[in-house]
C-alpha cells in the first residue's frame, strides 16, 4: 500500500470513532446543565439558555435535555438560575454536570394519539349560574385618588 492510502485509511477510521463516540454519549445522555453542548456547565450554558428565552434559539436538539435543569419539560429561567447558583457554590437540588439519560421510551409515548376520544359533553353541571354583579359590595373606601390629566401624579381631589 503506499502511504496516501494508509494516511486515507487512518482518517477514515479516526473519523469513524469519532462519529461513533458521539453517537453512544448523546444516546447515554448529557450532562445537565450543559447547555451549550461543550462537555462543561460555565456561565456560558447560562447565558445560551437566557438568548434562547430572549428568542435567539440556541438550543436545540438533545441540548434542550441538558437546558432543562429542574426537569419540568421546558426550558426556563429557573434552569439558568440553577446553574448560577451551581457555579456560585450555592445549594442546588439538582445533579448539575452529571450526565442523565436521554428518554426513549416517554418521548416515543408522547407522540402518540390518545387512546380515547375526549367526551364532548361537561362531566358535571355548574353548581352555580355566573352573575354579571358582584357579590359583595366594598368593605372599605377606594385608598386610590385622581391625579391629573397628564398622569404627573399632582393631587387633584382631597377627600
Amino acid at each position: 500500500m503506499t502511504f496516501k492510502l494508509k494516511k486515507a485509511i487512518l482518517a477514515l477510521i479516526s473519523v469513524t470513532a469519532c462519529l461513533l463516540m458521539c453517537t453512544i454519549a448523546c444516546a447515554a445522555g448529557v450532562r445537565l446543565g450543559d447547555a451549550d453542548g461543550d462537555e462543561s456547565v460555565t456561565i456560558i450554558d447560562a447565558t445560551a439558555i437566557q438568548r434562547n428565552l430572549a428568542g435567539l434559539p440556541t438550543i436545540n436538539g438533545f441540548l434542550k435535555l441538558a437546558a432543562d435543569v429542574n426537569g419540568n419539560g421546558e426550558i426556563e429561567i429557573t434552569d439558568a438560575t440553577y446553574i448560577q447558583r451551581w457555579l456560585a457554590a450555592l445549594d442546588t437540588p439538582y445533579t448539575i454536570d452529571e450526565f442523565v439519560e436521554a428518554p426513549t421510551e416517554a418521548t416515543e409515548a408522547a407522540t402518540q394519539p390518545p387512546s380515547a376520544a375526549p367526551s364532548e359533553q361537561p362531566t358535571e353541571q355548574p353548581t352555580q349560574q355566573p352573575t354579571e354583579q358582584p357579590t359583595q359590595s366594598p368593605s372599605e373606601p377606594s385608598t386610590q385618588l385622581p391625579t391629573d390629566e397628564e398622569g404627573w401624579g399632582r393631587e387633584i381631589f382631597k377627600p
